[in-house]
């Protein structure tokens, strides 16, 4: 292969573009095809020229089919369908004389009950509100003396 800064240059920015555009599915079908394309383009260039193409790209007969086979390449990978993802249709296909019959969306009923209904079965214990609810020290009552009285919560 016969390259040159600007050969080296267009391969990586043109894998760049891929790259960029690999993380959603129509961005990446639709840069494969912009740069295959161009590759293709410079290629069909450098073959008219017989050196190069278009004045700053260096090419011989290896980069011409390098350029041209990855094009290629990028077109077609460009212009395959979607694979991997589930298609969902609204019909279903079930005899083989191709009638297909129509499949309604089932209904759903949500049963609902009142918030008296939720907790009618529930046994609830009351609150203690002989102590602050986070475990703090209690301050004592007024006559008594702090060793006949506890001056913290505990937890059960």
């Amino acid at each position: 292969m016969e390259v040159n800064g600007w050969s080296g240059l267009l391969f990586v920015a043109a894998g760049l573009l891929l790259l960029l555009g690999a993380p959603m599915h129509w961005s990446a079908k639709g840069i494969s095809l912009i740069v295959g394309i161009s590759l293709v383009v410079l290629c069909l260039i450098a073959l008219a020229n017989g050196h190069g193409a278009l004045g700053i790209f260096a090419a011989n007969g290896l980069t011409e089919l390098v350029w041209g086979a990855a094009g290629a390449l990028l077109i077609v990978l460009s212009l395959l369908p979607r694979v991997g993802g589930e298609t969902r249709h609204g019909y279903e296909h079930s005899a083989p004389t191709g009638t297909t019959p129509r499949v309604e969306p089932e209904h759903r009923t949500v049963h609902r009950n009142s918030a008296r209904e939720r907790t009618a079965g529930v046994d609830r214990q009351r609150p203690t509100t002989t102590g602050a609810p986070d475990g703090s020290p209690v301050a004592p009552v007024s006559n008594t003396s702090n060793e006949s009285y506890d001056t913290t919560v505990h937890s059960r």
